[in-house]
């Protein structure tokens, strides 16, 4: 009779990770890694307001009622937003009607990132000397 001398089990040799399954991770930890950069690129990039420019006229006229010394001054034109986001701002009218400067303040409203907007303002003033009336703008975004 032979003695027992037990089973022997034998484990399976150890399984190695392939070449291939090395390649895939590091492509895959490479790959996200690329996208992490980007994305807080695109984050840290300051996103450019709208850029609001005009082309504005005025015109002016005389009160036909009471002592004629007052009178109107008409600002009208376009607002064009050359921006790359929609938004608005506000026109800073300095009017000067012969004697003294008028500031003013009129909101654009929202501007299309790429359009525009029709603008009219009208300003009545108590003294207006017509031959003499200036009209400046600037214009703010915000």
């Amino acid at each position: 009779m032979v003695p027992n001398q037990g089973l022997i089990i034998q484990s399976p040799p150890a399984k190695k990770i392939s070449e291939r399954a090395i390649a895939v991770i590091v492509i895959v930890i490479a790959a996200v890694a690329i996208c992490a950069v980007a994305i807080a690129t695109i984050l840290a990039t300051p996103v450019n307001p709208a850029d609001l420019r005009a082309n504005l006229r005025y015109s002016t006229s005389q009160e036909a009622s009471g002592l004629g010394s007052g009178g109107t001054v008409a600002v009208s034109g376009t607002i064009y937003n050359y921006g790359g986001v929609s938004g608005g701002g506000t026109v800073n009218l300095q009017v000067y009607d012969g004697t003294n400067w008028h500031y003013y303040s009129v909101p654009t409203g929202v501007v299309i990132a790429g359009g525009s907007v029709a603008f009219d303002y009208t300003v009545h003033l108590k003294s207006l000397n017509t031959g003499s009336v200036q009209v400046k703008y600037t214009i703010t975004t915000g």
